[in-house]
């Protein structure tokens, strides 16, 4: 996207946001209406860009965008629990948990999953619905989709770890990694020629919501331009909403296409009417 398309898109992201949060709190009040023990947590919020061609080669790595307000909802992360998936012995972790103070409330090795949740779905889906966010040592990041499987990955509300560079050493401070990685949104390069990447929940204001917007979307276009790979659209869209357009590229300029003399001798050949 060239500047002119990024300021345009980013005029319009308000308008669109506020509709999608009205559209919300009528479902809500709906939902609500219905069943009195409703939960009252905020849907999902993500940006959706369309590109022009699909990519080539997939790539399982995330990358992380580092976003002014927590995509975790109007409360941050206030009242969440976070597991850390580390890499053994998982005494190390535990030591590095205690000594800095992290925010992390339950750590889960890679041998623990092979051993005892690989085999038990149910434990793996318990594991998903009893932590908020899951955070995974980078070395261990790319074993995680067999280990963890569909439930994380490809529920409706997704559970997929944030890679964190983790230290093999107590002495090794990791505060800022941790600290990034809860502050940040994340992508992956996709196969296909659509990305969506989170931006809160629909329990933030909309000024909360469109700032976050506005960074992922420069973000999202420097790596396109980057990749070779030109931004057709852009929409905002909530889980059970439609996704609401922001901005459409115009169309390419037709090329006009000029006769050529005829050359003599050339018939003409007509169509009867």
């Amino acid at each position: 996207m060239e500047k002119s398309s990024v300021k345009a898109c980013n005029s319009q992201l308000p308008k669109a946001v506020s509709a999608l949060l009205k559209y919300s709190a009528k479902k809500s009040e709906e939902k609500a209406t219905k069943d009195l023990l409703a939960e009252e947590a905020g849907d999902t919020v993500t940006v959706q860009i369309n590109m022009d061609k699909i990519q080539g080669k997939a790539d399982n790595k995330y990358r992380l965008i580092q976003v002014p307000h927590s995509i975790h909802g109007k409360n941050g992360l206030e009242g969440l629990s976070i597991c850390l998936i580390a890499r053994d012995p998982k005494q190390t972790a535990q030591k590095l948990v205690a000594k800095y103070s992290l925010p992390i409330h339950k750590i889960v090795t890679i041998k623990a999953l092979r051993s005892k949740y690989a085999a038990r779905f149910e434990l793996l889906r318990d594991l998903a619905n009893a932590h908020d966010v899951f955070l995974c040592d980078s070395s261990v990041a790319d074993m995680l989709p067999n280990l963890l499987g569909k439930y994380f990955y490809h529920h409706k509300k997704q559970k997929i770890p944030v890679p964190v560079k983790w230290p093999s050493s107590v002495n090794v401070d990791p505060t800022k990694q941790v600290e990034k990685a809860l502050n940040s949104t994340r992508y992956r390069k996709s196969t296909g020629a659509s990305i969506s990447v989170r931006i809160g929940d629909t329990s933030m204001s909309k000024e909360d919501l469109v700032e976050n917007a506005e960074v992922v979307l420069a973000a999202l276009s420097s790596d396109m331009l980057s990749l070779k790979r030109k931004i057709l659209s852009v929409g905002v869209q909530s889980t059970d909403s439609i996704m609401l357009p922001v901005w459409t590229a115009k169309p390419a300029a037709a090329k006009s296409v000029e006769e050529k003399p005829e050359k003599k001798g050339t018939k003409r050949v007509r169509f009867a009417e």
